[in-house]
């Protein structure tokens, strides 16, 4: 597993290592988690499998974070900026355009119709659900979290 890797290979006897993801669900049309979801599964039919909450139950029971605390937070953030091109920008980093998927012409247009529409005709922000896992050894204060 990736996350255990990481931390055998560079969490030491005292530190901390801290992850964070978006959501992997969500029902608010507003936010990146739902437009990936909703427009890579509409396409692709893929869906944003990378959850936190589901890593940390995992680790709980590996024995490589028996002396580790594992807490778990969440977050959101708001994203708006005037110029529509740079707003489709974030859009499309998200909607991890054209590496991964590549979206034809009258797929490309419908999402630009519907970001204008939701999003920049309403001046709305593009919300951010974002889920935060620091995995603490050697320290007992709160720290990050």
């Amino acid at each position: 597993m990736l996350f255990e890797n990481i931390c055998s290979g560079l969490l030491g006897p005292r530190g901390a290592l801290h992850a964070v993801l978006m959501a992997a669900s969500s029902g608010n049309s507003m936010t990146s988690t739902w437009l990936y979801n909703h427009f890579a599964g509409k396409y692709f039919g893929v869906r944003n499998d990378q959850s936190l909450v589901t890593l940390k139950k995992q680790l709980e029971t590996s024995s490589l974070f028996e002396n580790t605390r594992i807490l778990p937070d969440t977050s959101q953030e708001k994203f708006f900026v005037d110029d529509f091109g740079k707003f489709m920008k974030v859009i499309w980093m998200i909607l991890l355009y054209p590496d991964v998927h590549v979206y034809n012409d009258m797929q490309k247009e419908e999402i630009v119709s519907f970001v204008h529409d939701a999003f920049r005709s309403r001046k709305q922000p593009l919300l951010q659900e974002q889920y935060h896992l620091v995995v603490y050894r050697g320290i007992e204060s709160k720290g990050l979290i």
